[in-house]
């Protein structure tokens, strides 16, 4: 756990010069390589369809800017990261709900959980990021279905605790946890 602390500091300390060296990319480089800009680019896409870019885009900025602190991509064996030996899966998603959306199978312990809300041009507005033990928590990715691979993850409240925050804030509602982008 005490690994997990002080990745937990690195990152909260590197935060804000990774949302805004992403800013920065997606201001600078978008247009260039998609020849268009990030609005006419998506402006009748899904979620998850603009996840799927932006996503590879934010952890290569992330995984650039904690490299000098050990924290290296590593996507073999089911882990997207390692830090001092810990294997770590990453999830990031633009969804305004309060999961995260996996292919239903667990690979580590470790989840590095970001959830972005980026405005019409592309650029972070909000965030949030935790890591969080996966093994110790009653919450879990759902089983995939017949027709589906892909499989979702909520927190329940009595999981509250064990959720380590970089950025933002959870809150208790009835049953499940309430993630507040910061």
């Amino acid at each position: 756990m005490e690994s997990i602390k002080k990745l937990q500091n690195i990152i909260k300390d590197n935060w804000e010069t990774i949302t805004e060296d992403f800013n920065k990319h997606i201001n600078d480089k978008f247009q260039e390589f998609f020849f268009m800009s990030y609005k006419e680019y998506f402006k009748n896409n899904k979620t998850q369809e603009i996840t799927k870019i932006i996503s590879p885009v934010f952890n290569a900025i992330l995984c650039k800017n904690l490299k000098p602190f050990g924290f290296t991509k590593c996507e073999t064996d089911g882990s997207d990261y390692v830090f001092e030996n810990i294997s770590i899966e990453g999830k990031i998603t633009l969804s305004k709900d309060n999961s995260w959306t996996g292919n239903g199978y667990k690979k580590t312990n470790w989840h590095l959980l970001v959830k972005l809300e980026l405005d019409d041009n592309g650029m972070i507005r909000y965030s949030f990021c935790a890591l969080v033990p996966l093994d110790e928590c009653d919450s879990n990715w759902t089983k995939p279905t017949l027709g589906s691979n892909f499989s979702s993850l909520k927190f329940e409240n009595r999981d509250y605790q064990k959720i380590n925050i970089i950025n933002g804030m959870i809150e208790r509602k009835t049953s499940l946890l309430s993630i507040i982008l910061l």
